[in-house]
């Protein structure tokens, strides 16, 4: 079972919600995207709680702080996934792993980059849209599964990018909805 440990560094930018969630990773080995050239930053919703990624190979990994050494570091890929009037909008798979068991959980929200270049480092805002604001014909649709009151289950990515589109697509370019998407 995944402790979620590495609250501090994963959590702070999922904000857990009612979640989007895989047992297995869903976005296939190699084709996550560099989402910008130079350094990275992932951040919470309203921008807030940034930590540095390093790309590697198809995934931006966040680090551990010194102080949390026991915690596993945070891996991310992205996969692209719309335009909208704030930049583009990238599909995001974050991996939890448990570094007692080794045990991982993928969680899927959505990211784009902030409109400040704070020192040649690109932020980018990632927040996890509501799986409990998909209808029912919605959730039969693209294959979403409620499991609790807080987590959907999916697997397929690109059911996942369809509906997220198809519900959200036109919040994308509202900024009022990426600090606040319930």
């Amino acid at each position: 079972m995944i402790s979620f440990r590495n609250t501090a560094i994963g959590l702070a930018f999922l904000a857990l919600h009612a979640c989007f969630v895989s047992t297995e990773p869903l976005l296939p080995s190699g084709q996550g995207a560099r989402i910008a050239d130079g350094p990275v930053e992932i951040c919470g919703e309203g921008g807030e709680d940034c930590h540095a990624a390093a790309f590697e190979d198809d995934t931006y990994i966040v680090y551990p702080p010194p102080d949390a050494e026991d915690e596993a570091p945070l891996r991310l890929r992205f996969l692209d996934l719309a335009d909208s009037y704030l930049g583009q909008v990238w599909l995001g798979e974050v991996e939890l792993r448990d570094p007692d068991d080794d045990e991982s959980i993928w969680y899927y929200g959505v990211a784009h980059p902030m409109p400040e270049n704070t020192g040649g480092v690109t932020r980018f805002e990632m927040v996890q849209p509501d799986c409990m604001d998909a209808t029912l014909r919605q959730a039969a649709r693209y294959g979403i599964e409620p499991l609790d009151s807080h987590t959907c289950s999916i697997s397929d990515i690109a059911s996942l990018a369809a509906y997220l589109v198809e519900a959200h697509g036109e919040d994308f370019n509202d900024p009022d909805w990426w600090r606040d998407p319930d």
